[in-house]
């Protein structure tokens, strides 16, 4: 499937994506995090994949058609049942997009540059999947997975070599 990056600095390695899409730099977190939220409300694709810029793509990831929006779990942070939009899959449709309204509208009136928690309290709202850890394997933390791993995600990483 096609890529493509909303940076607010231009990438060294162009490439390697699809389309780019520059947008102005934030001034603050809070700012950047609800850039992206909006980002992902107005893509034009039916289906996509959003990461953090501090995964790896090992594998191609699927996308099903059975749920409105798949997300990974914090393991490093021991919170296993916490939703996190670092790996995030989307099926653009009315339950999709209101549940990313719906966490642009809670994140943006809490008191916290943490987008997270408002993520996981509204996307548990809506048809929900939560994606298997190896779709988010933590690099330098204890994790179990069952299979190849798909998407590292390299947290406070400098430099990280994936086989």
């Amino acid at each position: 499937f096609p890529v493509t990056i909303h940076p607010d600095i231009e990438p060294t390695n162009q490439e390697y994506f699809d389309k780019i899409i520059p947008i102005e730099p934030s001034k603050t977190i809070k700012e950047a995090k609800t850039k992206r939220i909006q980002h992902l409300i107005e893509h034009k694709e039916e289906q996509y994949v959003h990461l953090d810029t501090d995964t790896y793509v090992n594998e191609k990831p699927i996308i099903e058609n059975h749920y409105s929006i798949a997300a990974t779990t914090s393991q490093w942070r021991q919170e296993i049942f916490n939703l996190v939009p670092s790996v995030v899959i989307i099926n653009k449709n009315q339950n999709s997009q209101e549940a990313l309204k719906n966490w642009l509208k809670d994140y943006t009136t809490s008191k916290t540059d943490k987008d997270q928690y408002a993520f996981d309290r509204q996307i548990r709202k809506h048809n929900y999947y939560i994606l298997s850890p190896e779709y988010s394997a933590q690099v330098g933390e204890p994790i179990q997975v069952s299979g190849k791993i798909i998407i590292a995600h390299c947290h406070y990483v400098k430099q990280t070599k994936i086989n």
